[in-house]
């Protein structure tokens, strides 16, 4: 009590204020510098040149919206040929381990991945597939009965919103509404998220918004969690981890914190560092394949 009226007795207005007011500028700095920068200049030199002098490289790329854009259906949102060159190449490359995390089922990403060796990640995180030999392990070992209890809802949000869809999973629902009208979506889908949030309440299973889909599937299971096999198969000493959306976040924080993360689109993110599209994604992996030993 005694250092606190010291203390007291020894700041006026003024000195309160401007211990105020830098403390204010000390948190505007630390914002500053957690605000992820676009990837450009001397970053991606480094990048390229890390990347080159690394002894075991570990690539985290997601699927949909980053190695390819995202279609108003989602079967049709394919990888081009080069885009698979590409991944042919760097999954090829020595002391590299290619994994790509996706929220597709893993019928889904196995069909469009399955020639390439690499692992995989389906349904983000309740499946992985360590590379193109070995099966398919679950993560989550919950029943899809409270999926199957959800099924009513999407489909009748499926029927009130023309142009949207209802992706089915092993264990999760995901409600598409790309092609529908923007408005009627984005109103319909916050009437969904809303409903969903407080129906599924202290259960097993958790609802998610992503890119114009609302998404339900097993709590605690994410695309951090199941990468962490990977992470912690061997000393990693480049590390880079791409993504497009906020459950692409849980894979940005799971990685260790000088690896290079990048977000698709400029936006809040623990990413480090920012590219603008898809496109902008091919260049910079055409660029590691080349480089790739």
């Amino acid at each position: 009590m005694a250092l606190m009226r010291k203390r007291l007795s020894e700041f006026d207005i003024y000195r309160w204020t401007v211990s105020f007011l830098d403390r204010i500028k000390e948190v505007k700095t630390s914002q500053a510098e957690r605000e992820h920068k676009k990837l450009e200049g001397r970053w991606k030199d480094k990048l390229f040149q890390d990347f080159l002098d690394a002894e075991n490289r570990l690539l985290l790329l997601n699927y949909d919206g980053t190695l390819v854009p995202f279609s108003p259906d989602p079967d049709q949102a394919v990888q081009d040929a080069g885009m698979r060159r590409i991944l042919k190449k760097l999954a090829a490359g020595s002391h590299t381990e290619l994994v790509v995390p996706s929220g597709r089922s893993r019928k889904s990403l196995g069909s469009r991945l399955g020639n390439i060796d690499c692992g995989l990640v389906a349904e983000h995180g309740s499946w992985i597939k360590k590379d193109a030999v070995t099966d398919w392990q679950r993560l989550d070992r919950l029943s899809g009965n409270g999926i199957e209890l959800l099924k009513p809802v999407f489909r009748d949000y499926e029927v009130r919103v023309p142009g949207s869809l209802i992706e089915e999973k092993e264990h999760g629902i995901a409600w598409h509404y790309r092609k529908a009208d923007p408005e009627l979506g984005r109103l319909r889908a916050n009437e969904l998220f809303d409903y969903l949030s407080e129906y599924l309440a202290n259960t097993d299973f958790h609802v998610m918004q992503g890119n114009k889909v609302i998404e339900v599937r097993t709590s605690g299971v994410d695309k951090g969690h199941a990468v962490s096999s990977w992470l912690s198969m061997k000393t990693w000493d480049f590390i880079l981890a791409l993504g497009d959306d906020w459950t692409d976040e849980d894979l940005f924080k799971a990685v260790p914190s000088d690896s290079y993360t990048v977000k698709v689109s400029y936006g809040p993110s623990s990413a480090r560092f920012y590219l603008e599209s898809p496109q902008s994604i091919k260049k910079l992996l055409l660029k590691l394949s080349q480089l790739s030993p």
